[in-house]
Formats: C-alpha cells, structure tokens, sequence
C-alpha cells in the first residue's frame, strides 16, 4: 500500500520566512572573524577564475594539494621485515620552502596498526619540522599497509597521506622493543640488553649483529634452546667517547632464515654533556627587526661564565647581558637586529666556563625577509 507523502507542520506562508531565518543563521555562523582568512570551495567568484583574493574570503573550485606535499623530504616509507614488539620510528622533514606561515592542523592515520607526530605545528618561511612515523608491532603482525595523513589549514587548506608499509614477524619477539640508553651523562657509557624469542623452526640461529659503527658494542649469545625455538640476549654497549648529542643507530640481527634473514633492532639515547644548552631558532624577521630572547645554560653543577663569542659575519647584530655570579642556572637575555638583506642566516656561539678546557658551544639560526 502506498504512504501518502508527509505534510509539512508548517502553513504554506510562514515557510518562506523560516526557510529565509534559516539561511540567515547558517550565514552568521560561517562567516569569517574580522580580517581571518578563509577558504570555500565551490563556484569561482566571477570570470571563470580559480582563485580570487585581497578579501577576507578566497573561493575556490578544486583544492590542489601538491604545494604541501613538496615540503616533505619523503613521501612514502618501507619498514620492511621487523620483529613483533619491535619499535619502528622514521622521521620525515617537513621543510617551509613558501614565503609564507605554514600551520599543521593534525596528523592522524587510516588505520589504528600507523601513527604519526610532530615536533612542531606552525612554520615560518624557511623553519622546518620533524614527522615522527610508526608503526604498531605489538598488536599486529603480517603485512601491513597504512597510510599517515598530515592535514593543513594555511596558507591553504591541503592534506598530504604518506603511504607507510611493514611486514611484522609473529615468530620473532623483541623485548622491550628496542636498545634505549635514555639520558647517559657525557663520558660515562652505558649498557643495555634485548632479549630475544625465537618460535618456529628448532634450527633457526642468530649468526651475527650488523651497524651500529664505532660507538656501539654489540653481541649476541644463545641462552636458550627448545625443539621449536630458541632465546637470544643481545647486549649493546656505548662508548664513553660518545659525544655529546642524540644517539639514532639501527642495528640488523642476522639469522639463518633464507626467506627473512634480517631483523633490525633500533637503538637511541642522548648523551648529555655537564653543560647543556639548546640552539635558538628566532624563525623569520624583516630586515631591520628586533627581537629578544633568552639562552638557558644548565650545569650539574655551579659554574661561572666568563664570557660569551660569536665570530660570524652577523656578530655585531646580537647584543647580550652576561650573569657575573656562580650557579648551577644561567638564564642569559639576548637580543638580535636583523641585518639589512634577506636570506637563511646561522651563528655559532662559543661560551667560555671558567676551569673547563673546552667551551659550550650553540648557534642561533633564522631567517630575514626583505633588505
């Protein structure tokens, strides 16, 4: 049987005036802040144009994702074959090559097995960003294809998916996942061990271990065996004359699997130094600007600064104030004048502690539009 069509609860004379509050609403609710720029996509405003702008509001009818997708160092990534609770990290540089203030509004993924971060969301011209990529071995293994999505929201709206791929081994188990030092003081050394699973074939045998070059002691011995398996420690050492800085190695078990004879086991850290100080990034200023910023030196102990030098060709651009007291924190104000001419610039500079042979060294790094 056919329903008779629904009725409007609403007389034939007040619908037009609904209809008309409605649109009102809807317009309020989407218009743009005082001098916020927007983007709509839909019918070009006039002349068959893409694109028009000098007004709060640009119009335009297809949205082109290729500018984004030029600012990454890569664009896709192969894990490879990796071992169940391994940890798989991979950084992508996202570099600002526009004249332009770049902003990342998310990064998701298309499935729950990828993820993915940054180390920064807002990008003046010529500042650039780390995408930290990863893959989850603990909850899922065979191959996996995923994709993390990287979205933008200026200068234009973009969304840029970078394809990443694994094949996660449920034979072979890392535990934990990786060799990780976390913070070793300067000189010290350290030592870490990864036990290792082995659940398939009784005469399957770790031969060797690969990478890791000069700072890194690697060995593995069997501690184990069963009739469809084998364990595995594989111990790690660092050198005390791993300089200061980040440890990023990747270390490659090599076993007698024909099919899969690699397995990489990643290895980080940071070495610190009794004296640490972080580099300044003063991002992008027109020539002639000033801008004020403070360097944090931290020590382990009290120390004294006896002065601070930079030699570049831009050292007569940054004004400072020395502490003259003794302390374990020194918070150092600095100032710095853009020079008159556009371009990256990048200054070292080297502070003199007193009783410590070498100085501390840290640079300062931006870039300057106009000139």
């Amino acid at each position: 049987m056919l329903r008779p069509a629904p009725r409007s609860y609403f007389p034939e004379r007040v619908r037009p005036a609904l209809l008309g509050l409605a649109a009102g609403l809807a317009g309020l609710l989407a218009a743009p802040a005082d001098g916020a720029a927007q983007i709509y996509y839909g019918t070009p405003l006039s002349g068959g144009q893409s694109f028009q702008q000098g007004g709060a509001v640009a119009v335009a009818t297809t949205r082109d994702d290729s500018w984004a997708k030029e600012l990454f160092s890569e664009t896709e990534h192969d894990f490879g074959v990796v071992a169940r609770g391994a940890l798989t990290q991979h950084p992508v540089t996202i570099t600002n090559t526009t004249d332009r203030t770049v902003h990342i509004s998310s990064v998701g993924a298309s499935c729950t097995c990828a993820s993915g971060s940054v180390d920064k969301q807002t990008l003046a011209p010529g500042e650039s960003a780390t995408l930290t990529l990863e893959m989850n071995t603990r909850q899922f293994h065979g191959k996996k294809d995923s994709n993390v999505i990287v979205n933008f929201d200026a200068p234009r709206y973009a969304e840029v998916r970078i394809p990443v791929s694994m094949y996660c081994r449920k034979d072979v188990v890392l535990t934990p996942g990786e060799v990780n030092f976390g913070a070793v003081e300067k000189g010290a050394g350290a030592e870490r061990t990864v036990q290792i699973a082995y659940a398939g074939y009784a005469g399957w045998q770790i031969r060797g271990v690969e990478g890791g070059g000069k700072l890194l002691e690697s060995e593995v011995k069997e501690i184990g065996r069963t009739a469809s398996g084998a364990d595995y420690a594989l111990r790690v050492k660092l050198s005390p004359d791993a300089p200061p800085g980040p440890i990023r190695e990747r270390l490659t078990l090599i076993t007698s699997d024909a099919n899969n004879p690699k397995v990489p086991v990643l290895v980080e850290g940071e070495v610190e130094d009794d004296i640490t100080v972080r580099d300044v990034d003063l991002g992008t200023l027109a020539s002639g600007q000033t801008k004020r910023f403070n360097v944090v030196l931290r020590g382990k102990e009290p120390f004294k600064i006896n002065g601070i030098v930079c030699e570049g060709k831009d050292g007569d651009n940054f004004g400072m104030k020395l502490p003259d007291a003794e302390r374990p924190v020194h918070v150092v104000p600095m100032e710095f004048t853009a020079p008159d001419r556009s371009g990256a610039y990048e200054e070292t500079f080297t502070v003199d502690v007193e009783g410590r042979e070498d100085p501390v060294v840290f640079h300062a790094r931006g870039r300057v539009l106009g000139g």
